[in-house]
């Protein structure tokens, strides 16, 4: 089957992001079970305004990628103009069209493509379907206009979590058979070797992902500063400063409160994988995460978690691996203390165990 698959981002342009993983590892696993797939995602730079411009096909894993220039890029909504020329000139040869994303320039044309010349597509919202954060009129503008449609008109509905599932059930009215879950977006890897041992005297958390107000990192070092001995803590942040007012703002927020705060910048590769078995804990109290693939990335590579009940893989996460709590200062800062109890017991302990159980629990 030839599949085409219309993309928020993707490696090796971008990295980062469970959006850009998710449709790379799904490109994989078709091109595996003798798939042909071609992609098509905008090419993400730091700039505002760029040349609108087709930067070319670029060959990843055994299928083609087709990079777009970037007319206008504000975090991970841009303007592609040339897909109005690629996506229709692709599509034509595709049995099925899979959509990263809703209100995208990008997966507008191609649902518009495909209501058009009469191809089925599959959505993967990715946490997309209800309006949140910023924005609001303009996100119920589109959905009344094109979203709505899309979303009716679509083969699937592909969620990472249940709770994704069941959120999409209840925005759209979809038929709960039409809505999946599957989680396309975990790559096989190895438990790599610490190239030392973890040093015990103070506790390193991570949050690993772009520093954006939606990752509610304030949480955290509110909570490290309720602590008695909040020298047993360490922040630590990796990943691209897309609002630098915000990480202005955790840089002074810190400082003010005596918490420790490291920003290393985004790291990717190898250089991520060790930064995550260098830290004691990864930590995801985001506002909302359709998945949260980086704190499953972390278990296999035998770091424990400590995610809020609004990430998605809360659910699948028990006592063994990590922790689930609500999103609150005081439950997140509960948690850390009982973690850290007692010279670090508990997360000792979990160190020892989350690795097995990530390895069991992973389904591509």
């Amino acid at each position: 089957m030839r599949i085409l698959q219309v993309c928020l981002a993707y490696p090796p342009n971008f990295n980062g992001g469970g959006a850009a993983l998710t449709a790379a590892s799904l490109s994989d696993a078709l091109i595996r079970t003798g798939h042909q797939v071609v992609a098509v995602a905008p090419k993400l730079s730091g700039a505002v305004f760029t040349r609108p411009k087709l930067i070319g096909e670029v060959h990843h894993e055994a299928n083609t990628v087709w990079f777009l220039g970037t007319w206008l890029q504000v975090g991970f909504n841009t303007i592609n103009p040339t897909a109005i020329v690629v996506i229709p000139r692709v599509i034509g040869g595709a049995d099925i069209v899979i959509i990263h994303g809703l209100r995208t320039f990008c997966g507008s044309v191609a649902a518009l493509c495909c209501l058009l010349f009469g191809k089925r597509y599959v959505l993967f919202p990715h946490g997309t379907t209800v309006p949140r954060w910023r924005s609001l009129f303009k996100k119920r503008v589109y959905d009344a206009v094109l979203g709505k449609r899309i979303i009716r008109h679509a083969e699937r509905i592909v969620c990472l979590s249940a709770s994704e599932r069941e959120e999409v059930i209840q925005a759209t009215g979809m038929n709960p058979r039409d809505v999946l879950v599957i989680d396309a977006g975990l790559l096989e890897k190895r438990l790599r070797v610490l190239r030392q041992p973890l040093a015990w005297n103070v506790a390193r958390i991570l949050f690993l992902g772009r520093l954006v107000p939606e990752k509610s990192i304030e949480l955290a070092i509110d909570a490290i500063a309720e602590q008695e001995l909040r020298a047993k803590y360490e922040i630590w942040i990796a990943g691209p400063e897309e609002n630098k007012p915000y990480a202005a703002c955790l840089r002074a927020r810190a400082g003010r409160l005596k918490v420790t705060l490291h920003l290393v910048g985004e790291v990717r590769g190898a250089d991520k994988d060790d930064l995550i078995m260098e830290s004691h804990l990864l930590a995801l109290v985001s506002e909302y995460e359709s998945y949260g693939r980086v704190a499953m990335e972390a278990l296999l590579l035998g770091t424990p978690v400590l995610v809020t009940n609004t990430c998605g893989i809360a659910s699948e996460l028990d006592q063994s691996c990590g922790l689930v709590v609500n999103r609150s200062v005081r439950e997140i800062g509960e948690a850390l203390s009982s973690l850290c109890a007692q010279d670090f017991r508990q997360l000792r302990a979990l160190r020892n165990s989350c690795g097995e159980e990530a390895r069991n629990a992973q389904q591509i």
